[in-house]
């Protein structure tokens, strides 16, 4: 009877060896960093549309598809792409009755980019009060969260001085800067408007 305890309790003492090697193999394995949702939109749309850059005509019907899939994409109030990029406060003015038009800008110099498959800029204009936009920072950078509404259009924003802007998304393929051989896809998001801004300072420049 003696001997029968012994190799039960032989065989619990195995089980729980193989169970907490298994564990730490669990534990050890690399967790898989989330995709932007940016950069799966970017993804899925040029995969659909594979044959995009073929010709002016491609060229042509492919931004505008881009700009109506675009517009779908980034007035999801689900989705909050901007969360995943950096952009750069650059400027703001006053209106008449006390508020500020502030614009941040994304381009790929000494900003995170969503992916390195685009070379990726856009500009976000934003209506906001004096006590918002006094706490911004010339030349800075920043995370911002809101709901973005629209392009830039005449019906969408206008700016201090009577004036407005149509800014829409532009695409093209061509070779890096950096390279005599290798294209990339260079996108213009256009002129965004967001309302119900919010935003956090990103500290450090690389």
């Amino acid at each position: 009877m003696k001997g029968v305890l012994i190799v039960i309790f032989s065989f619990i003492m195995l089980g729980c060896h193989q169970l907490n090697n298994q564990t730490a193999i669990s534990n050890n394995e690399p967790i898989k960093k989330k995709e932007a949702e940016l950069k799966i939109f970017l993804d899925n749309f040029f995969l659909q549309h594979h044959d995009c850059f073929n010709n002016d005509i491609k060229i042509d019907a492919c931004r505008k598809m881009f700009i109506l899939e675009f517009y779908s994409f980034m007035t999801n109030d689900s989705i909050n792409f901007l969360s995943e990029v950096e952009v750069r406060f650059e400027q703001m003015a006053p209106y008449p009755d006390g508020d500020y038009v502030v614009k941040f800008h994304h381009g790929s110099h000494k900003l995170k980019k969503v992916s390195d498959s685009y070379d990726l800029t856009f500009q976000v204009f934003a209506k906001v009060n004096k006590d918002v936009a006094q706490k911004l920072v010339d030349g800075k950078k920043y995370i911002l969260s809101g709901n973005v509404i629209n392009y830039a259009t005449r019906d969408s924003f206008v700016f201090p001085s009577g004036e407005w802007l149509i800014d829409y998304p532009t695409l093209e393929k061509a070779l890096k800067s950096t390279s005599y051989v290798d294209e990339i896809i260079y996108i213009n998001l256009g002129s965004l408007i967001i309302e119900n801004l919010e935003f956090t300072r990103v500290w450090g420049e690389y």
